[in-house]
């Protein structure tokens, strides 16, 4: 269940009427980088069961997938266990001082120092505190990132559809800055992705 903050997307991402797996399986050699890629690894996920389509599919035609390169900062299973696969392993923390990845903005100690979890089974009661201070800090980025001409994203991740949904209708209610600024994204455990229709325009 996920949140970014900031201009809408003109329509869904599913609206493209480019069928890009089409596209995809006409290629006859093709290799598969796969970004987090600790989700991938369940055969019941749909990314796993669409690697294992086009692979079939090539094979049909003689050939295989020429490679798949798995990359994430958590090269684990669900049981802690590491990937046998792994053949490498680059730090992130190596990977954010060499400005290779994102830099994640954390607020100071003081302002963490303050934060509350308030007794309420409602989701934007419980983490209010949370919640406000993320919008806070980000409001600072993005006034600096103005400056550069690039657009700072806040990023909020809840445990369910419910609390997600409780989640945009909340901020999108409290802060006037970010009124149709909701993109709600819904992601099942097996991977696959729907869209909500929060913070959507028609």
């Amino acid at each position: 269940m996920d949140y970014f903050l900031g201009p809408k997307p003109i329509g869904a991402t599913t609206d493209s009427k480019v069928d890009l797996s089409k596209i995809v399986r006409n290629i006859e050699e093709l290799m598969v980088i796969n970004d987090e890629a600790h989700h991938v690894h369940d055969p019941q996920n749909a990314w796993f069961k669409s690697i294992q389509d086009i692979h079939n599919s090539l094979q049909q035609k003689g050939t295989a997938l020429s490679l798949q390169l798995d990359v994430t900062a958590t090269p684990k299973h669900s049981n802690g266990a590491i990937f046998v696969q792994t053949i490498s392993d680059y730090p992130l923390v190596e990977a954010i001082k060499q400005n290779v990845v994102k830099h994640p903005l954390v607020p100071d100690g003081p302002s963490r120092a303050k934060l509350t979890e308030k007794k309420s089974s409602k989701f934007t009661e419980k983490y209010a505190d949370y919640i406000n201070l993320g919008v806070i800090e980000w409001r600072k980025a993005y006034d600096e990132h103005l400056k550069l001409d690039k657009k700072a994203i806040l990023f909020i991740m809840t445990d369910d559809t419910k609390n997600c949904d409780d989640l945009a209708e909340f901020l999108e209610n409290t802060y006037a800055d970010l009124k149709g600024a909701v993109l709600v994204i819904h992601t099942k455990n097996n991977g696959e992705i729907s869209e909500a229709s929060s913070g959507k325009e028609s």
